[in-house]
């Protein structure tokens, strides 16, 4: 999760550039590990028919990319896919659910899982071959959705009622409603200041 982390935000700043990385991400990029109570109830509690729950589950390890705008969702899935070394595999695309049911409004983000090719040293670890790691990808509206959602009503220990569902759907079609308003404002300031910039970059 750390090696993966590094190597994305390395690939990542070239790609932004003069913009810092830790500017354009809106969390702080930091791996975790799936505790082991939550690997037990996703393994034995989630209605799922693993073979070997242990290989199956993908995301035992884990980390995130927050943005603050759905179309800078792109950039960090560019520098992602421009790492070599990596098989790289999309768990979930909000693009492509929300094509096949665009009425719907659910969880939206973009989910890989990354296994290295090749058996690699992080530090003085060996991480074998075709280890997994979900990496996600998703805005600040996305994150706040999901940390409301994701230990509460998507649970196994919870029977969702209708009513929960329906106020979920409703907060992410807000969410998205948002995000497009958020994307118009960055536009708007980016003609505003264009003028601005030009006249600097003559001056100076």
């Amino acid at each position: 999760g750390e090696h993966i982390s590094a190597a994305v935000k390395d690939a990542l700043a070239a790609r932004i550039a003069p913009v810092p990385v830790t500017h354009f991400l809106k969390t702080t990029v930091e791996p975790r590990l799936k505790a082991d109570h939550k690997l037990l109830e996703k393994a034995f509690y989630r209605n799922k028919c693993y073979n070997d729950p242990y290989e199956d589950i993908t995301d035992k390890v884990g980390t995130r990319f927050v943005v603050l705008l759905g179309r800078d969702i792109e950039a960090v899935v560019a520098a992602l896919e421009s790492v070599p070394g990596w098989t790289r595999s999309k768990d979930r695309d909000y693009e492509e659910e929300q094509s096949k049911n665009p009425v719907a409004f659910e969880y939206a983000a973009v989910h890989f899982i990354v296994r290295p090719e090749a058996d690699i040293e992080v530090g003085n670890i060996r991480v074998p071959a075709n280890t997994p790691c979900e990496v996600q990808i998703k805005t600040i509206l996305q994150h706040a959705y999901s940390e409301l959602t994701h230990d509460t009503i998507y649970k196994p220990q919870i029977q969702a009622t209708a009513t929960m569902q329906r106020d979920a759907a409703k907060a992410m079609a807000l969410l998205e409603a948002t995000n497009d308003y958020f994307e118009k404002v960055s536009d708007q300031v980016t003609a505003a200041l264009g003028s601005v910039r030009e006249i600097t970059t003559k001056l100076s």
